[in-house]
């Protein structure tokens, strides 16, 4: 799997401060975010079946691609605390949510900014009809 040199991760530190709305003289959480950056990047990657790098091996990300890794941050920010949940009640009043346990349910905004990206995997079958029998 294909994952990002700590120079890469740098590069794109500071656009994705702007994008979490982080002020960029802020370097509390740096390293945090620089996970998960590496983290949402290989999440793409394997959900895409594509590395968004030319044939130099230069890395090029356009702006949805990096649009749906803040996202997908942000999500999981959101989520923090609120694992398992599927609904709460208190003092009468109700609330259901989904718990987001499902990636589908979780991420379908970041995957609809990366559906252009989505390459078709191809499974070859070695022998047509190998497991029938007459």
């Amino acid at each position: 799997m294909s994952t990002l040199t700590n120079e890469e991760v740098l590069a794109l530190l500071p656009e994705f401060k702007m994008r979490l709305g982080i002020e960029p003289s802020d370097t509390s959480k740096d390293e945090k975010l620089k996970m998960d950056i590496r983290d949402a990047y290989e999440h793409c990657v394997a959900w895409c079946r594509f590395d968004f790098r030319k044939e130099e091996g230069v890395l090029e990300l356009t702006g949805s691609v990096k649009k749906g890794m803040a996202l997908m941050i942000q999500i999981d920010e959101a989520m923090k605390g609120r694992e398992g949940i599927a609904s709460e009640s208190i003092g009468g009043m109700s609330q259901s949510f989904t718990d987001g346990s499902n990636d589908n349910t979780r991420y379908g905004g970041v995957y609809a900014l990366w559906r252009a990206y989505r390459r078709i995997e191809f499974i070859p079958v070695t022998t047509p009809y190998a497991g029938y029998v007459r």
